[in-house]
């Protein structure tokens, strides 16, 4: 009985692993055409922008528009895809002698580093809650 229960258990993890692995493969596959949609959206968003421009700037200068505007862009973006990393503080001069030693409290135990986090928590959330209102006045007018 106890081997019965087994392998119908290991066919049952197998058929739920099988069917994990194929929604991964069809979101992998949907999310490149996706992209590649996106891309080729992006580039026809640009052409038609640099001939909008033409009667005005020229067709030279309305493709430097253009692209310095994309190179902007993409320079954000890449900006806001650095990791943030900690400041790391130099130890180049030793304290003074006359200073006291600092007290050493536990990090829970201090409440502005609770605020401190709090704080970062709040403005997280505030900046996803703008870029949802955002997203859904633009999607509205789409």
């Amino acid at each position: 009985m106890l081997r019965l229960l087994l392998e119908q258990f290991t066919r049952d993890i197998r058929l739920e692993m099988r069917l994990r692995a194929q929604r991964t493969v069809t979101t992998i596959v949907w999310s490149i055409v996706a992209g590649m949609l996106a891309l080729v959206g992006l580039i026809f968003l640009l052409v038609a922008a640099a001939f909008g421009l033409a009667p005005e700037l020229g067709a030279a200068g309305a493709t430097a528009v253009v692209g310095a505007g994309t190179l902007v862009v993409a320079g954000l973006a890449i900006l806001a895809a650095q990791p943030r990393r900690p400041r790391v503080r130099s130890a180049a001069m030793p304290p003074p002698a006359f200073a006291a030693p600092p007290p050493m409290a536990s990090p829970a135990a201090d409440p502005s580093a609770m605020k401190q986090d709090e704080k970062s928590g709040k403005t997280a959330m505030a900046i996803a809650g703008a870029a949802l209102v955002a997203g859904l006045v633009l999607g509205r007018r789409l």
